[in-house]
């Protein structure tokens, strides 16, 4: 009892606010620096009748010449979860969300379930995000640089993943969410979201969900006319009609991919890759126009792409009407 009574006094001399020395009497360890402690060697020990130093720190819980551990790193899914739950209760801002999760892809891009929790998460808050922006008058440059993290996450996820469906399937809905405004449609085209969602959408033909949200981000952007051409060159309009063609009974998918096609082929250059060498772009547009006669909206969108495609073009003409486009 008394060799404790003096070990106890001797840790509360070597540490001066006293905090430590309650640490290990709790069986906490006590965290000593070496150049302020006065037992730097056996020898003091042994003089103080407190035998060796590794003694010492066994019987007292002493680390020695050391700093505290630094904390368990907090499980980047188990983050994720917390950032979903507090946007649905309003707890933290769209904008705010989207950062933090376009860290933690940033930091744990090698980690395939992190990155596919992390789109679904940016899909969740991607109406969110950009309401919030809108809300607070942000536009042009500074609605871009708010849409950046994101953005660029969303596209190295697609481009490092392709062939994880539902990593596609998410950013792919996550974009169509975003590009609701011309600056940030422009911003994705220029980070190469283009040919992402293009290769996502042929990497995955058979996933519906897919090809639905992939027509729609496609759609949205074929409303900036400065992409046109860039659209056209990464095939996202041979994209939309393999989509069209396998999947001639959705309606969903229909109306997305008809709508991009007429606002695309206001381009001459659109025009032809539409129409292509054999026709066969116009045979699945003449074919979706004879499956949904009934459906006045896509209709009125299929008559304005063969009115494109017709425009002072007496080839494309004749396609039509070998394709069955004045029949239908």
């Amino acid at each position: 009892r008394n060799m404790n009574m003096n070990m106890n006094m001797n840790i509360n001399r070597m540490n001066s606010g006293g905090d430590s020395s309650r640490a290990s009497a709790r069986g906490q360890p006590v965290y000593l620096n070496s150049q302020n402690s006065n037992f730097s060697n056996d020898q003091s020990f042994h003089s103080r009748g407190l035998g060796s130093i590794t003694e010492f720190q066994q019987m007292n819980n002493v680390v020695y010449n050391s700093q505290p551990p630094p904390p368990p790193e907090e499980d980047p899914l188990e983050t994720l979860k917390h950032i979903q739950k507090q946007s649905m209760e309003g707890c933290i801002t769209g904008i705010d969300a989207a950062n933090d999760v376009s860290r933690l892809m940033r930091k744990h891009s090698n980690r395939e379930s992190v990155q596919e929790e992390s789109v679904k998460t940016l899909a969740m808050v991607g109406e969110m995000q950009i309401q919030t922006a809108l809300s607070e008058g942000k536009t042009g440059t500074d609605l871009v640089d708010h849409m950046t993290g994101s953005i660029d996450a969303l596209i190295v996820a697609m481009r490092s993943k392709v062939d994880n469906p539902e990593i596609q399937e998410y950013a792919c809905q996550a974009l169509w969410t975003l590009t609701v405004r011309p600056e940030v449609q422009l911003a994705v085209a220029n980070a190469g979201g283009l040919r992402a969602i293009v290769e996502g959408m042929g990497a995955h033909p058979s996933r519906k969900k897919l090809q639905h949200k992939g027509c729609a981000a496609l759609s949205n952007l074929s409303s900036h006319e400065d992409i046109w051409r860039s659209l056209g060159q990464c095939g996202a309009i041979q994209a939309m009609l393999r989509a069209m063609n396998k999947y001639i009974l959705e309606e969903d998918i229909l109306n997305m991919a008809i709508v991009a096609l007429a606002n695309l082929t206001v381009s001459e250059g659109n025009r032809d890759i539409l129409v292509g060498s054999t026709g066969e772009g116009l045979n699945i547009i003449v074919d979706v126009m004879a499956t949904h006669g009934k459906e006045a909206k896509l209709q009125e969108q299929i008559i304005k792409i063969l009115r494109n495609c017709s425009a002072g073009n007496e080839a494309n003409k004749t396609a039509i009407v070998d394709a069955g486009g004045l029949d239908t």
